[in-house]
């Protein structure tokens, strides 16, 4: 069995206009968010093998507040273009290239893709991932194997629910 964990990034901040998309980083809100959701795939038992991550600082800092708090070492997140914005093919791809032996892959990204990707995924999931959101769907396979509609959903996790 494979798990993977569709993580949206925390609430990010709009304060600095000047700053570009990618630059963006989190809000008070979501930097609070962080720990409540780590101790609930803490307690679900959901730690990363492997960890990918949109290069975007408001994803990046969230995979870093996360891992830090599961014990992943945040000098192992691996930034993948894809998950910035890239094409649905390029990031089920990426999935898909994900070494066998890892069992758990967090991805941490971005919406609207994340919603799509998880509906995508998962029969029967047509949530919208609010901030800081984790789906995690499990596969019966090889990671090369993903397809559409070839997953279970395991859990959904999001901070709303938690408080």
């Amino acid at each position: 069995m494979k798990e993977l964990c569709i993580i949206r990034h925390a609430k990010s901040s709009w304060e600095d206009p000047a700053l570009s998309d990618r630059e963006r980083p989190l809000a008070s809100k979501g930097i609070k968010d962080i720990p409540l959701v780590a101790r609930e795939l803490s307690a679900q038992g959901l730690i990363p093998d492997l960890v990918y991550s949109s290069p975007a600082v408001r994803a990046y800092t969230t995979a870093m507040g996360i891992c830090s708090a599961l014990g992943y070492p945040k000098t192992e997140i691996e930034k993948q273009e894809c998950l910035y914005f890239g094409a649905m093919e390029e990031i089920i791809q990426c999935i898909r290239n994900t070494p066998e032996r890892c069992k758990r892959l967090f991805l941490f990204g971005h919406n609207p893709t994340f919603s799509e990707l998880s509906a995508l995924l998962c029969p029967g999931f047509h949530e919208d991932m609010p901030t800081c959101a984790v789906a995690a769907i499990q596969f019966r396979d090889s990671w090369k194997e993903v397809q559409a509609d070839s997953g279970k959903l395991l859990t959904f996790i999001y901070p709303g629910k938690l408080r």
